[in-house]
Order: C-alpha cells, then sequence, then structure tokens
C-alpha cells in the first residue's frame, strides 16, 4: 500500500482508530516518528477518563510535536499560520486558529492540506 491509500481509508472513516494504526505501524517501518506520535495520541485519548485529571500531551508525545512539528505543518507554517494554533487530535490536524482573512483567503489549501481538520475558529 502506498500512503495516498493509507490517507482515504483514514478520511473514509475518520473515528475509526484501526486504519490510523495501520498507518502508524507502515511509518513506523519506514522510520517516521509521526507513526509513533500518531499511536501515542490514540492510546492517550482512549485510556479511562478521569475528572480529576487533564488529558494532556505525556513528555514523549510532546517531544516528537517539538522535534517535528515545523516539517509535520511546513504547509501552514508558509500560509503564516503559527504552529501554537495548531492542534492535532489522533496524529492529524485537528484544528487551526486563524484570523477571518486568512481563512478566506486560504480555506482551499487549508482544507487540501488538513482533510480531516474538524475545527477551524
Amino acid at each position: 500500500m502506498d500512503e495516498k491509500t493509507f490517507l482515504d481509508e483514514i478520511i473514509a472513516d475518520p473515528g475509526n482508530h484501526q486504519p490510523r494504526l495501520i498507518y502508524a505501524d507502515w511509518l513506523e517501518d519506514h522510520g517516521d516518528p509521526r507513526g509513533a506520535f500518531i499511536r501515542l495520541q490514540i492510546e492517550r485519548e482512549s485510556r479511562p477518563q478521569d475528572p480529576t485529571r487533564n488529558i494532556q500531551p505525556g513528555t514523549r508525545e510532546a517531544t516528537l510535536i517539538e522535534a517535528n512539528i515545523e516539517r509535520w505543518v511546513a504547509p501552514l507554517l508558509r500560509l503564516g499560520i503559527v504552529r501554537t494554533a495548531i492542534g492535532f487530535r489522533w496524529g492529524f490536524i485537528d484544528a487551526i486558529g486563524v484570523s477571518c482573512r486568512m481563512a478566506v483567503s486560504h480555506i482551499a489549501a487549508i482544507r487540501d492540506f488538513c482533510p480531516l481538520l474538524r475545527r477551524l475558529y
């Protein structure tokens, strides 16, 4: 399988973790740290919820983000979106904070790069 096929399967059923985990395996087999990142985010959100605890990224997850975010979101950074305005869920860009002007002028590019985007705020 190629990367596009994996992504098409994930987009077709975004709530199903199985295609994401298979893709994570494939990424890890190809030496891409994003595979571990996908797996860590799924594992963190899959843990039973403790209402007294805030679910924050673990150290490994935060380290992966810090080391790779410039590469993972490069097209968005070139549009002028700041990295702190980009949120991930289950290993993919899930939320982006932008001005209305930027959203209007770059919506097509944002959607193309972030097919699993749920929130634009």
